[in-house]
């Protein structure tokens, strides 16, 4: 089990020695006092908390949390969570229980987009598998490339060593000869052979380069090949290959809606401690005001660490803002 928040650095010592100096100074209300107790408290985040295979994926992700989490903030790591998790088999309790929350009172908040369609994983366990001992840019390929293209204009797009990568794995193919390479190509090239032999029809490039095959040699069709045609294609045989793209899709939008609360969980932990250092209130500022959950919290003033604070549900838009800055808002 994984609680995002016993990776984060409360602040040292040090800063809590500063911290009580600057109260002494200026004398703040009590009732204007976040304590670290509090603030610990909100780190334990129960909606967050998730469940990982133990595999190298796995490992991973807790390596990739606990760095941003230290950070209070996810920046290139953000990229490689969602491969990640993307491919990874985890389960969310708190997804489940509020699906059913909000099934019950025919809800559903707009940015969830039927990510519920997307948590069954274990039919497609095997696939996924495959992608985990992948290096990372040989598994951003592999999740993204799923047509052959020239070797050059592969190596431009995504860099020599996922070519490396890929080849190590047993996951690249190699087309040499221009009949393999016919259907690749784009289909006004193809037009341009057809009418140097003096044949026509196909309306996609598979029946076009099946009608250039049984005209001419294959030599013949290298040689009219464009110089751009005629070096190595290489292919990636992805193992998502034959699974149905709109279930991909619905996963991936289960994964973003995730990775979104997990951003709006450090968002508030942000602010939480920029009120801890200022001495004041927060304010509880609802975006999505149809939501009933959310809905009676707007512009609630939140006091020493009474009340529950945002991310309230998955998929929660909702932060807080220390009172000072209200006028800004």
């Amino acid at each position: 089990m994984i609680r995002v928040g016993r990776a984060a650095q409360l602040p040292s010592a040090k800063a809590k020695n500063r911290r009580v100096s600057v109260k002494r100074n200026c004398a703040l209300p009590a009732t204007r006092r976040w304590s670290l107790k509090v603030m610990a408290m909100h780190l334990e985040c129960p909606l967050l908390t998730i469940s990982l295979a133990d595999d190298t994926a796995a490992v991973r992700i807790r390596e990739l949390l606990t760095e941003g989490l230290s950070k209070r903030n996810f920046g290139d790591e953000y990229y490689e969570l969602h491969d990640l998790f993307l491919i990874s088999s985890f389960k969310w309790p708190a997804f489940l229980e509020w699906d059913q929350k909000f099934t019950e009172m025919c809800f559903e908040p707009q940015n969830w987009a039927n990510a519920g369609a997307a948590v069954i994983v274990n039919e497609v366990k095997e696939a996924f598998d495959d992608l985990k001992s992948a290096p990372q840019s040989a598994r951003h390929v592999l999740l993204e490339t799923s047509y052959p293209l020239p070797l050059s204009a592969f190596i431009q797009k995504y860099g020599k060593d996922p070519l490396d990568q890929l080849a190590e794995i047993g996951r690249l193919r190699v087309i040499r000869t221009a009949f393999e390479k016919l259907p690749h190509v784009p289909l006004e090239h193809l037009r341009g052979i057809q009418k140097r032999l003096g044949i026509k029809g196909g309306r996609s490039r598979q029946d076009a380069a099946g009608k250039i095959r049984n005209c001419t040699t294959e030599e013949a069709a290298a040689e009219m090949l464009l110089p751009e045609y005629r070096e190595d294609f290489v292919e990636v045989d992805s193992p998502l290959k034959e699974i149905d793209r709109q279930w991909l899709s619905e996963r991936e939008r289960f994964v973003k809606l995730y990775l979104q609360t997990l951003n709006s969980f450090l968002s508030v932990v942000r602010n939480l401690e920029s009120a801890t250092r200022l001495g004041s209130d927060l304010l509880f500022l609802d975006q999505r005001t149809e939501c009933p959950i959310c809905k009676p919290r707007k512009g609630e003033h939140v006091t020493s660490g009474q009340g529950s604070l945002p991310p309230l549900h998955p998929g929660c838009m909702c932060s807080v803002f220390p009172q000072v800055v209200q006028k800004y808002l």
